[in-house]
């Protein structure tokens, strides 16, 4: 197995870590702390990001949260896996037979990421987020 390149690592950390809040901002102190990353190299990271679009950058707050080329990287993987689309269809439709909460997951590697949820939650349910990884 190669091994990993720790600039890679570190950014798919953050995309993910935001993906998990995808309604949140966060500070370079707070995704420090939160993902143990170093600051300086954060600092760096976080600037390609947001130059790229991957982050936008609050300047008054000084904070971080995913960027419109998310969106873009999202619809081109939609059109690479049009399972996804038929399977949220069908999550919506046992949702609304069953009255219950349906959660749409795949495997990421070594985890499962949650793609898409249906149906309302349950106050006794466990709380995921698309994007959320476990």
């Amino acid at each position: 197995m190669p091994r990993p390149a720790l600039s890679a690592s570190r950014a798919v950390a953050v995309l993910n870590f935001l993906a998990a809040h995808p309604t949140e901002a966060f500070t370079l102190s707070d995704i420090v702390g939160r993902l143990g990353i170093n600051p300086a190299s954060a600092h760096a990271l976080l600037g390609v990001l947001t130059d790229t679009g991957y982050l936008v950058r609050d300047a008054r707050l000084r904070t971080f949260a995913l960027g419109p080329a998310v969106v873009a990287l999202g619809t081109a993987a939609l059109e690479a896996h049009p399972v996804i689309d038929v399977a949220r269809d069908a999550a919506r439709d046992l949702a609304h037979e069953t009255g219950l909460e349906v959660a749409l997951t795949a495997q990421g590697g070594d985890h499962i990421v949650f793609l898409a949820r249906a149906g309302d939650p349950s106050p006794r349910g466990v709380p995921v987020h698309v994007g959320q990884r476990v």
